[in-house]
């Protein structure tokens, strides 16, 4: 797995990943039985339809779908691994997936920038002396 971290601006990163197939198949695979194991389709039980048949019926779509997940999962480790404390929801974008080929997604997601405060110590600082009279406060009361 490659992974590439760039900074957009002061408040946005980017992770870009790259991982080869071999990496992601037993991921993908489990995700497409657990999405299979919803299916109901004549003659088969709930669950019990081979996957030969649904790929036949429903092509890659299952595994399109799993890419999505498992590029999520991956995200969250990477986070974990890098320590790299996002804010908000981040954003997936740019997936590439082909079945049998290398895997490539990108994400989006804001940081807390970092601020670099220079020469505030020693300022003079201003407190106003605010002087409230009886009348004032009776005008706010009525």
């Amino acid at each position: 797995m490659e992974v590439k971290v760039n900074e957009i601006s002061a408040s946005e990163n980017e992770v870009e990943v790259k991982m080869t197939y071999d990496e992601i198949k037993q991921d993908i695979d489990d995700e497409v039985k657990k999405q299979s194991k919803k299916l109901q389709i004549p003659g088969f039980r709930k669950g019990k339809v081979p996957p030969a048949m649904l790929k036949k019926m429903y092509g890659d779509a299952f595994e399109y779908e799993a890419s999505e997940k498992v590029a999520n999962a991956s995200f969250w480790k990477i986070v974990k691994e890098k320590n790299l404390q996002p804010i908000g929801q981040p954003v997936l974008s740019d997936i590439k997936f082909t079945p049998g080929e290398d895997f490539q997604f990108k994400v989006h997601y804001e940081v807390i920038p970092t601020l670099d405060v220079k020469d505030y110590k020693d300022m003079p600082l201003e407190i106003p002396d605010f002087q409230v009279k009886g009348e004032e406060v009776e005008h706010e009361i009525l």
